[in-house]
């Protein structure tokens, strides 16, 4: 359904009308007036902008996973694949970076690392925590991680 114009503009107009002659009667000034028709004016064209590039998803295409594609907007029928995303990580492990290492050598030596260190530069690679986090995280001192991460970089080749 699309934003009917004419209709929604006689109606902010009627509405006005009513407001101005209210703060008239109550003592407004007319600069004071104007300003907040300027305001009501700039969000009566924001929500125009607003429903005229918005559609609503069909109930037919969200009721359990139905695809009634003849019930879509033509917007959702046009971005549907981008709207749409398939992720599947239930067999990822937490430490698949690893796997991602060109590097073989590095690659082996990691994972020949123990699971707190692997844990610990899982927190800094991938989830990107700071010394600092990791240190409040792991209940411990920040100069504790410094020297975990030392002990691993002499690890590393």
């Amino acid at each position: 359904m699309g934003f009917n114009y004419a209709l929604e503009k006689k109606k902010f107009d009627q509405e006005w009308n009513r407001l101005r002659k209210e703060y008239e009667d109550a003592g407004m000034s007319s600069k004071v007036i104007q300003e907040l028709y300027e305001y009501d004016w700039a969000d009566f064209k924001s929500n125009r902008i607003y429903a005229m590039h918005t559609q609503p998803i069909p109930v037919a295409f969200t009721e359990e996973g139905g695809h009634d594609f003849e019930s879509k907007s033509p917007l959702l029928e046009k971005f549907f694949s981008a709207m749409s995303v398939n992720d599947d990580y239930t067999n990822v492990s937490r430490y698949a970076w690893i796997d991602e290492i060109e590097d073989e050598s590095i690659s082996k030596k990691l994972r020949q690392l123990a699971p707190t260190d692997l844990e610990l530069l899982t927190m800094i690679v991938v989830l990107g925590f700071d010394q600092a986090e990791i240190a409040r995280i792991q209940n411990c001192s920040r100069n504790t991680i410094c020297k975990k991460f030392k002990r691993i970089k002499q690890f590393l080749p």
